[in-house]
């Protein structure tokens, strides 16, 4: 048994976001039916009422209202179990966003499921991507100097950034290699108008990953420069 459930697990693809969510979604929903939990996102298994004992005296009406609890409790259990199953097939960084969104009384396999669902298809992604374009995209993609360090923590910047607008569905890599090539020092001015002017003359703009190595390589080059002048 144990082994069937990590085979039906390793079936379905970490959710990564916009990029994989139509796949994603249709397996997690076998999943959870093969569990017995889909119910509590399809509202096919509400939550019952707990039971309203209007005579304290009553000992049928405390029975009634102990066992309606033990069915509550079950639900809880069930629904705790099926938000799990959800959240344990998210990518690490969607699992951070998950927590950071949790409602007070936590998630309930429905809110999840919808939130989900908004995250990464139709509109709402698209328009947080927008906002996430304009709110961040300059500074981030500017080069602070031309150290080394600064260089790598750069490219990881870009990358990290372009794959966060991916995945809301916006294909941005000739914006953000354009921007990374915008911000770029003085010193380095020259790869800019190089880029542009190659790219005038019907020749693709650099992938963002080609940015950040031409950057490198002519940092790492300028290094050796100097050191070979100071010997």
């Amino acid at each position: 048994m144990a082994t069937r459930a990590r085979s039906n697990e390793d079936k379905i693809p970490k959710l990564e976001g916009h990029s994989n969510y139509k796949k994603w979604a249709d397996r997690m929903k076998d999943e959870l039916q093969r569990e017995g939990v889909w119910g509590f996102v399809s509202g096919s298994k509400p939550k019952p009422h707990c039971y309203r004992i209007t005579d304290p005296v009553d000992t049928s009406q405390r029975h009634k209202a102990e066992k309606r609890q033990v069915d509550v409790d079950r639900w809880q259990d069930e629904a705790k179990r099926c938000v799990g199953l959800i959240s344990l097939r998210c990518s690490d960084r969607i699992q951070q966003r998950v927590s950071r969104e949790e409602l007070p009384m936590g998630w309930k396999p429905k809110e999840l499921w919808d939130f989900l669902a908004d995250k990464y298809t139709g509109e709402k992604g698209r328009a947080v991507a927008k906002w996430m374009l304009v709110q961040r995209l300059q500074p981030d993609l500017t080069l602070k100097d031309t150290s080394e360090k600064e260089v790598e923590a750069w490219k990881a910047r870009s990358q990290g950034l372009m794959q966060d607008l991916e995945d809301h569905g916006v294909t941005v890599q000739d914006v953000v290699a354009t921007l990374m090539l915008n911000g770029l020092p003085p010193e380095l001015r020259h790869l800019r108008a190089t880029k542009f002017g190659q790219a005038q003359k019907g020749n693709t703009m650099p992938s963002v990953k080609g940015v950040g190595d031409l950057v490198r390589s002519q940092v790492l080059s300028k290094d050796t420069l100097k050191s070979q002048d100071k010997r």
